[in-house]
């Protein structure tokens, strides 16, 4: 039974960023040496997660440089800061939300 809510698992991504040469891992410790090793901002989608560029996330209808990122450490699956995740995922639902609208019209 679904409650209306995005699927966490999938709130973090966009079919328009299939285009993207993203750096997937099958587990958070592998995407944690690839942030640390290459940049980017480490994004989950479903069990795996993906280290993505700037585009990605302006595809995602976010601002790469808001300073929430570096607050997270641009880590989205295990963010060092609640507060500032909380609100990258209320600006990112906005997104998702204003889609939906536009879909049901």
């Amino acid at each position: 039974m679904s409650d209306g809510a995005p699927d966490r698992g999938e709130l973090w991504y966009e079919v328009a960023t299939d285009v993207l040469l993203n750096r997937w891992c099958s587990s958070y410790d592998e995407a944690r040496r690839t942030l640390a090793a290459c940049g980017g901002y480490l994004v989950p989608y479903r069990r795996h997660f993906a280290v993505v560029e700037r585009e990605y996330v302006r595809i995602l209808g976010l601002d790469p440089d808001h300073p929430a990122w570096r607050k997270i450490g641009h880590d989205l699956a295990r963010p060092a800061d609640p507060a500032a995740y909380a609100e990258l995922e209320r600006a990112r639902l906005a997104v998702v939300e204003g889609k939906q609208d536009g879909a049901q019209r």
